[in-house]
């Protein structure tokens, strides 16, 4: 958001964060990785009725306070220079799906 692109689709926000900011060196690769994961584990006991197990569910829940304290400092550090960069990325993205 801070780099003026929303996304309300789980998958284009995971592509998006991968094409947008982890290829581009503004994210390390353990935020995506976690993101995916949670995102996975979510749509598999949400839509496929996988048994998740609690042992798992808890480790996720353990690492979501530790995971937004992580982000939080990089969007604090997006410069201007990150967001045009990103922002003309994305449109060259954009204009490949057209």
């Amino acid at each position: 958001m801070k780099a003026g692109i929303k996304s309300e689709i789980h998958d284009c926000t995971i592509f998006g964060l991968k094409s947008l900011f982890l290829d581009e060196g503004i994210i390390p690769d353990l935020i995506y990785i976690e993101l995916e994961k949670s995102k996975d584990l979510r749509v598999g006991g949400l839509y496929y009725n996988k048994d998740i197990g609690a042992e798992e569910i808890l480790k996720r829940a353990k690492i979501a306070p530790e995971f937004c304290l992580e982000v939080e400092p990089i969007i604090e550090r997006l410069s201007q220079e990150d967001i045009k960069r990103v922002r003309s990325k994305f449109e060259t993205l954009k204009s490949k799906l057209n």
